[in-house]
């Protein structure tokens, strides 16, 4: 079985590497360099840009099963939704998501997840450590 394997945010096709080692010689592996995502990586444009951008790859590789991390599963649930085709013409056999989102669904709730790590990477600069766990939920209970 062939893998198409899609990175998450700030990741880049070495993100699964551990992946593609464990897999052993002989499994066809194919990684996608999501736009903007490190070197060699094409500008970022638009998510609709980068998810039919995503679907061109996927039919070129003829591969039967893609998984996306992040925001690599959000770009190949959204090729998937506006590329019926990727099911009915091409090998693609399946969809894996790990940790995706299928987006935000209201201006006021993009905003707020803009506008929240903004407050908090500044923040954390300037105040005492234990006041930046409390503002960033989750992150003190990975230290404890």
């Amino acid at each position: 079985m062939s893998l198409f394997l899609v990175h998450g945010f700030t990741g880049s096709p070495e993100s699964w590497r551990p992946v593609i080692d464990a897999l052993g010689p002989g499994t066809g592996v194919e990684a996608f360099r999501i736009a903007g995502h490190g070197i060699g990586a094409p500008p970022a444009r638009s998510f609709v840009d980068e998810a039919d951008r995503l679907a061109k790859a996927i039919v070129d590789s003829g591969c039967e099963h893609v998984v996306g991390y992040s925001l690599g599963g959000r770009l190949a649930l959204g090729a998937s939704i506006r590329h019926p085709e990727l099911w009915r013409e091409s090998g693609v056999r399946r969809l894996t998501l790990l940790g995706a989102h299928p987006g935000l669904s209201s201006p006021a709730s993009r905003g707020r997840r803009t506008t929240r790590p903004t407050r908090v990477a500044t923040a954390a600069s300037t105040i005492p450590m234990r006041k930046l766990m409390r503002m960033a939920p989750g992150v003190g209970r990975l230290e404890r």
